[in-house]
């Protein structure tokens, strides 16, 4: 058992072979618990899923990645609708049955190439 001291802050510094063993970093956030007499800290491990989540909330990446790809191969726009996409559409529920309706416009004028998905075809 390596033993360590409480700073006059309340700090206690985890022993380097400990952080070395789980991988802990500085700036890793640990749930604190109080266990009969013993103070437990355990490393909240955050997911990878939770870390992209949001990531590029603000910008409109799937457009920029779209422009950039008809700029170096000189292609048309290319959607697909799904069915929750023609449900909106039908159903004229808003934001996106204006988006449908822009890409079936554009398709009509041959300005996009438009796809729809079929799933569970029988």
């Amino acid at each position: 058992m390596i033993q360590t001291r409480l700073s006059s802050k309340g700090q206690v510094v985890i022993p380097k072979p400990i952080r070395d063993a789980l991988g802990l970093q500085a700036g890793t956030p640990f749930r604190v618990r109080l266990q009969e007499q013993a103070i437990v800290l355990e490393p909240v491990r955050t997911s990878p899923i939770d870390t992209l989540y949001g990531k590029y909330s603000g910008t409109d990446l799937l457009t920029e990645l779209e422009t950039e790809h008809q700029r170096r191969f000189g292609m048309r726009p290319r959607f697909v609708l799904d069915a929750w996409a023609i449900l909106a559409f039908l159903q004229g529920e808003e934001p996106a049955a204006s988006r449908v309706r822009q890409l079936l416009r554009g398709a009509e004028e041959k300005r996009v190439d438009l796809f729809v998905s079929v799933v569970n075809p029988r």
